[in-house]
This record gives structure tokens, sequence and C-alpha cells, in this order.
């Protein structure tokens, strides 16, 4: 009978212990996972620093990539990419073609900001005594000329015309003329531009052009005012001009160099 008790007691102790041990057992795994979970989550808070505010499928949303760009329609465009993906956009050739274009500027981008960085602001100041030598070298482009314009559909006419604004008759005279005997022939008033100025070299009021043709009508012009632009006034643009084009010769010249330090072939082929 003792036997038996004793039995009994000890078969109780073994099973308590068991029950005990396989407590502690999924206690323990319990605190491994969720210290696996945790340092998982710690993994990737550290290797990412971002806040993920929502997921499509699976993807993460990063409140650091959307910015100040509604959540909503961030995942309306990432809803459509989802959409795109299935429908194998992404395999498209015409876009394929696309987005290589697209990473070849990206990638020439990168590597001109590189050479600027290279290059200095040096390399683009500008002197005073540049721009004003661009300026006189260029003060057409600073000239705005003002006309009075006939016009006519007839050729013979606008030489007849011609011959007589050369000598120096007054235009309305002349449409006066042409008009009274049934011939059509109009004048205009054209106001300050640009458009005819390589017509003229000079800036004498008065001046009066060749027969021009534009579509089917002959015009002769004479101009009326000019307007020069002061060089304090255009300075700033000069100034972005040339240092534009300094920074372009400066561009060029390194990417001589190097295409000569890394042995780039090129070919130009004639048409």
């Amino acid at each position: 009978m003792r036997r038996f008790v004793m039995l009994i007691s000890t078969s109780a102790l073994i099973l308590f212990a068991g029950c005990k041990a396989e407590q502690q057992k999924k206690e323990i795994t319990k605190e491994e996972n969720k210290t696996v979970l945790s340092q998982e989550q710690s993994t990737l808070q550290d290797k990412d620093s971002k806040t993920v505010v929502a997921r499509i499928n699976g993807r993460p949303i990063y409140k650091e990539e959307i910015g100040d760009e509604p959540l909503q329609r961030v995942i309306d465009e990432e809803i459509l990419y989802e959409i795109g993906l299935k429908q194998g956009l992404d395999k498209n050739k015409k876009l394929e073609e696309q987005v290589e274009r697209y990473k070849k500027r990206l990638i020439i981008n990168a590597v001109r900001a590189e050479i600027f960085n290279n290059i200095g602001k040096e390399e683009s100041k500008v002197s005073d005594e540049e721009i004003e030598k661009y300026y006189r070298e260029n003060e057409n482009r600073y000239r705005y000329l003002s006309f009075k314009a006939i016009v006519t559909n007839d050729r013979e006419i606008a030489e007849e015309i011609h011959k007589r604004a050369l000598k120096g008759e007054d235009f309305e005279k002349i449409v006066s003329d042409y008009s009274k005997s049934g011939k059509e022939v109009t004048l205009r008033e054209l106001g300050f531009t640009r458009k005819y100025n390589d017509l003229f070299k000079g800036n004498d009021i008065g001046s009066v052009s060749n027969i021009i043709q534009e579509g089917n009508r002959f015009v002769i012009l004479k101009v009326t005012d000019v307007r020069q632009l002061e060089l304090q006034r255009v300075k700033p643009a000069i100034r972005a001009t040339i240092a534009a084009q300094k920074r372009g010769k400066a561009l060029h010249d390194y990417i001589e160099k190097l295409k000569k330090e890394n042995n780039i072939k090129v070919e130009i082929l004639g048409n």
C-alpha cells in the first residue's frame, strides 16, 4: 500500500513538473517570439527610418515619401499602378523604351551636375567688359522698330509703290492714289517689333525696305520710330547669356577630356 501511494505521489510530481516545464517553455517561446518580432521591427525602423501610412497589396507607402501629397491621391495612383502591372504594362515594349530614355536622361543629368560641381563657379564669371562687348556686337537684338506698311496682292503694283517710296513720297498719298483708281492697296501701322530688324541695319527713321513677299501679299515698310534698349536695362540678361555660354563651353571641354581619359570612340556618319 505504501509503495502504491509513493508511486502515485511520484507520478503526480513528474506530471506537475512536466506541466510546469511545458508552461515555462510556452512562456519562453512566447517571449522569444515577442523579442524576435521586436527585433525585426526595430531592424526595419533602423534600416528605413520611415513611417508606413498605408499598404497596397502588401507594398508599403511611406509618409516620408509622399510629402505634402494627399494620401488618397497617392493611394489612387498606387492602385492604378497595380492595375497596370496586372495588365502587363510593365512589360510593354513602348513603355520600356520610354523608361530607358528617362533612365538615360537621369544618368546624363547626374553626370552633368557632377561635372558642373567640378568645373566650379569661376568658369562662368562674367566681367562688365564682356557684357559691354556683347552689347555692342548684338545691338540689333535690343532694338525695336515701328513701321508704316503698304500691302498689296499685285507684284507690279508693289514694284511701282516701292519706286515712289524710295523717292520719299508719303505713304498715305501713295495709298490714296491707288485706292482712287480702284486698286487693292492698304496702309497699316505696325507697332514696335523686332520682326524686321535684319532688314534695317541702320537706325534711320524713314528708311524703306525692299519688297517683302509674305504668302500672296507684297509688303513695303517704312521705319517710323526706333527704340534702343539701354545697356543697363539689359545687363542682367546679357550676363546670364554669357554665363550660360561659358558653362556650355566648359561642359563641352570637360566632356572631351573625359572622352579621351575613357577611350570613348565617336563616329559621325554622313547623311
